[in-house]
Parts: structure tokens; C-alpha cells; sequence
């Protein structure tokens, strides 16, 4: 008896506590649904009203910017009007500048022959940039032997006829100074514009605006021809001159160097 009693005691154990496993999960009381309470935020509040607001920002060191992009004025090396004779009315004006366009675009441009013989002003900034071998040689070429239909006008803002490649470029082209001229020649220049334009200007008043506004023929002029749409046609003179405002003039490196030579 003994010896059964030995050998089912575990199962009899196992059972039982199967049972009052069973039993436990039967009589236990079920939970009470209880509905959460909900506490109200306690924050603080303030109209807002529209108001200037300064920001102040405290650092130390060098401010130095991303990027740094020097820009450079066109005008005295703008081509603003061709001949008709030249384009028939069916012709195109193409800008290039090479710190922006491949030298590839450019060279295609002038490969590039037209069914219809359109003609074509292909106008050429920033050529010293053209900086390979064969470029170089290649435009050379092409200067020496042009395409009748195209008319190739390289501007170059800093012209020095000691570098190789522009004097090659001046050598088989037609070179045109058209840098500002020097004080005695800008009243001559001044004076023949106006005169073309039907300007009427007193000599005294023309040299009154080259002194403000010469850093380039252009500028004088443009500002001649402010003054004279704002009299509508009438005589500028020593009397009107109040319509001149300011100095406007921005001097080069030779001007501090010709002043330092006096």
C-alpha cells in the first residue's frame, strides 16, 4: 500500500493542485469598471498684441559670409543695338560668358551651320576664363578664318595686351578701346552723344555731371538723360541743376595712382 501510495503521490499532487487552480479562477471576483478621473491643466494665459520685437544675438569672433560673388557692371561693354542690314529681321544675338558657359557650347555655336543662313551676333564675355590649350588655339583658329554669317564680339573688362592669348585675339580682330576715356576726352565724348540724342546741355552743366558720374561715359550720359525727361526736353543748365543729386562715382586704382604721380 505503501509502496502505491509512493508512486501516485505526485500525480495525486498535480491534480490537486490542478483543482484548486481551476477552483481559484472560478471564484474570483470580477473587476469593477472604474472611469478615470480627469484633472484639469492648470496654465497661464496672455493676450498677444502686435509690437516690433528687436532679436539680439551675443557672439565673438570674425563674421565671414558663405559666399563671396563679385559683380561687375556691364554697360561699358554691352552691345545694345546691330545694324538691320546685318540680320535681315531674321537674325539672332547669342551671350556667352565663360564663367558660366562651357567653352563646348561656345565652339558649338560657332561650328554650327544654319540651312537657312540665318546670320548671327554671338557676343563673348569673360574670355580670359577659356583657360585649356585647345580651346584657346581653337578660337584662335576660328578668328583667322571666321563664318561670314556670324559677327564674334569678345568683351574682355580687363584688357592687357601683354597676355599672350588677348594679344593673339587683338592680332587677327578688330580691337576696340573702349575703356573709359581720360578726363580731356569724356567732355568731347559727352558732347557728341548729347548731340546725336538732341540733348540740349550747356558746356558747364556736361562738365558738371562728368565730375559726379565719370566713372564711364555710359553713366554721365544716363543720367543726362534722366535729367532731361524730367525737364521734357528743355536746356539742362547751371539753373536746373537741382535735379542732380548726390555723387555717384566710383573711382578705379589709376585715378589713387595718377593723383599719387601729381
Amino acid at each position: 500500500m505503501n509502496n502505491y501510495i509512493k508512486k501516485f503521490s505526485p500525480i495525486i499532487i498535480l491534480l490537486v493542485s490542478v483543482g484548486v487552480f481551476i477552483l481559484l479562477i472560478k471564484l474570483k471576483p470580477e473587476a469593477e469598471f472604474q472611469k478615470p478621473k480627469i484633472v484639469p491643466q492648470m496654465v497661464e494665459t496672455i493676450i498677444a498684441f502686435p509690437s516690433e520685437v528687436r532679436a539680439k544675438i551675443s557672439s565673438q569672433g570674425t563674421i565671414r559670409p558663405e559666399h563671396e560673388i563679385s559683380v561687375t557692371s556691364e554697360v561699358s561693354g554691352k552691345v545694345i543695338w546691330v545694324s538691320e542690314n546685318f540680320l535681315d529681321g531674321n537674325g539672332q544675338r547669342i551671350r556667352f560668358s565663360l564663367d558660366q558657359d562651357s567653352e563646348e557650347k561656345l565652339f558649338g555655336e560657332l561650328s554650327a551651320i544654319s540651312m537657312f543662313e540665318e546670320k548671327r551676333v554671338i557676343i563673348v564675355r569673360e574670355i580670359k576664363k577659356l583657360r585649356s590649350k585647345q580651346g584657346r588655339q581653337e578660337l584662335i583658329q576660328y578668328i583667322q578664318s571666321p563664318n561670314p554669317l556670324i559677327i564674334l564680339v569678345i568683351i574682355s573688362s580687363e584688357f592687357d595686351l601683354r597676355n599672350s592669348f588677348l594679344d593673339k585675339i587683338a592680332k587677327y580682330a578688330e580691337l576696340l578701346d573702349l575703356r573709359t576715356p581720360f578726363k580731356e576726352k569724356m567732355q568731347e565724348w559727352g558732347r557728341y552723344i548729347v548731340k546725336i540724342r538732341n540733348i540740349n546741355i550747356t558746356e558747364e552743366a556736361l562738365a558738371h555731371y562728368i565730375r559726379i558720374y565719370g566713372d564711364s561715359t555710359a553713366h554721365v550720359i544716363n543720367e543726362i538723360e534722366k535729367t532731361s525727361l524730367m525737364l521734357e526736353g528743355e536746356e539742362i543748365n547751371e539753373e536746373n541743376m537741382e535735379y542732380v543729386e548726390g555723387f555717384d562715382r566710383v573711382f578705379q586704382l589709376w585715378h589713387l595712382q595718377d593723383s599719387l604721380g601729381k
